[in-house]
């Protein structure tokens, strides 16, 4: 079922339940009315009949014994209305008022108390409203005044507005749910567009495409605006989801360039020896040390690669104090033992204390001053510095070589990424230095010129 036939339909019910129950009531207070109107002119009509002299004349003659039995006349006026006098000598049973009009047993009760008593009665097949106003002499009721009037017309006139209001609720419930059907349908149609342009979206998976809406805070203006949204997330989503598969075959494509480059050499060199048993001591020494140096290389290239993709499975880092001074010192001793001919100098604050993982911290320090002494020559300086800013601890690894083209710095973070193939190394190091830093809710940054230098700066959050 259609929302558009639904809202009609429950709409149309509503409206058919107010107007059984407003004309339900309508005829209700218009039979009431009409039959207290008619009650009240039938009792002002019986009370000047019962104090009329004539009247008073034949209850007099009746109380003189004048009559015998009981007496009743009825005369007709107005031509609808009936006025009957009944006087009895005994209201003891209601079979003696057999003269006059009907009168309930409830009636004849109410009017031996001397009460007033009006109902519908038949008369001749006719509906007949008839007062009862009973007549005492010396405080005994010794007869009946009834005023009558017919009813048909009226229960008619009833009748017809009945079936008049039924014909015209149900000619409005019609026409009614002809303009609801027309105005839920001109209501609906902002969300049928909405759902065709939605349909052409899924069909065409553009997620770049997006619906038109109206300004306005109405509820299909915000719902077109949320589903914008929705395709601007599912965009982003989409494009990181592409990026990171892109970045996922490039890293399959360099780790199998870079393996396959010492698989080379070590394969050559040992066909080499099996092909040529009289192969000169020396140069068998040499091919022995480039196999060896190979080997060493892929070892280093796979524990880089291994760190690599421990950083990118969102490896929780430890969270503790981390002093500063003794763990930048241990790294420079370690770096200046394999690097003699480079002067390494530290100059790390003592109450310098961050928040993060020391062994993270330390690799990332080594492979920065492993940067640092590939890339200066000998006799060159680095200088390490360690100190507390802004709530935060800050590391600075400078070095005075040869620095880094402007073209290349944004791209020394990127995995593989060498700014000259020539240059030494897998291009894996800062990638790792990187991802460890941010684990840690850290940045590094770098800042360099070409015959300048290089200072790279690591920001780590500070221990309380």
């Amino acid at each position: 079922m259609s929302l558009q036939l639904r809202l009609t339909l429950i709409i149309g019910t509503i409206l058919m339940v107010v107007l059984a129950l407003s004309g339900g009531a309508f005829y209700l207070a218009a039979a009431h009315v009409s039959r207290q109107a008619i009650e009240r002119s039938l009792a002002d009509d019986a009370h000047l009949f019962a104090g009329s002299e004539e009247f008073l004349q034949e209850v007099q003659a009746a109380s003189d014994g004048d009559y015998e039995g009981d007496y009743a006349r009825m005369e007709r006026y107005a031509e609808t209305c009936l006025r009957i006098v009944s006087i009895l000598r005994d209201l003891s049973q209601p079979s003696e008022l057999h003269a006059g009009l009907p009168l309930s047993e409830a009636g004849l009760q109410a009017v031996k108390q001397g009460h007033a008593w009006s109902e519908v009665t038949q008369v001749e097949d006719e509906p007949v409203m008839v007062y009862n106003q009973p007549v005492a002499v010396n405080r005994r009721v010794i007869g009946v005044a009834q005023v009558g009037q017919p009813i048909a017309q009226y229960e008619q006139l009833l009748v017809m507005l009945r079936d008049a209001f039924a014909l015209g609720a149900g000619a409005l419930l019609i026409l009614a749910s002809g303009g609801l059907w027309f105005c839920a349908g001109l209501t609906l149609r902002p969300l049928a567009r909405l759902a065709r342009a939605v349909s052409a979206i899924a069909a065409s998976a553009d997620l770049t495409s997006r619906m038109e809406h109206a300004q306005g805070n109405n509820e299909v203006g915000r719902l077109t605006r949320a589903l914008n949204t929705l395709l601007s997330g599912l965009q982003s989503a989409y494009q990181q989801v592409e990026h990171s598969l892109d970045a996922q075959r490039r890293f399959v494509a360099d780790a199998s360039h870079e393996l396959r480059a010492p698989l080379t050499t070590i394969r050559g060199n040992l066909g080499l020896l099996r092909r040529d048993a009289s192969i000169d001591p020396h140069e068998r020494q040499a091919i022995l040390r480039d196999a060896i140096e190979e080997s060493e290389r892929m070892a280093r290239l796979l524990d880089e690669l291994l760190l690599v993709a421990r950083a990118e499975t969102g490896r929780v880092l430890r969270r503790e104090p981390i002093r500063l001074a003794p763990l930048v010192e241990d790294v420079c001793r370690k770096v200046g033992v394999v690097a003699p001919d480079r002067t390494i100098t530290c100059a790390a604050w003592a109450d310098v204390v961050a928040c993060g993982d020391a062994d993270a911290v330390k690799q990332v320090l080594l492979i920065l001053l492993d940067n640092a002494v590939k890339f200066t020559s000998s006799g060159g300086q680095i200088w390490v510095m360690a100190r507390v800013e802004g709530g935060h601890a800050l590391i600075h690894v400078r070095d005075n070589g040869c620095g880094i083209d402007e073209a290349v710095l944004p791209h020394v973070f990127e995995r593989f990424y060498r700014g000259e193939p020539s240059r030494p190394g897998t291009g894996l190091g800062l990638s790792i230095a990187r991802r460890l830093v941010e684990a840690q809710d850290g940045t590094i940054s770098v800042a360099s010129r070409r015959g300048a230098g290089t200072v790279f700066t690591i920001l780590l959050p500070a221990h309380p």
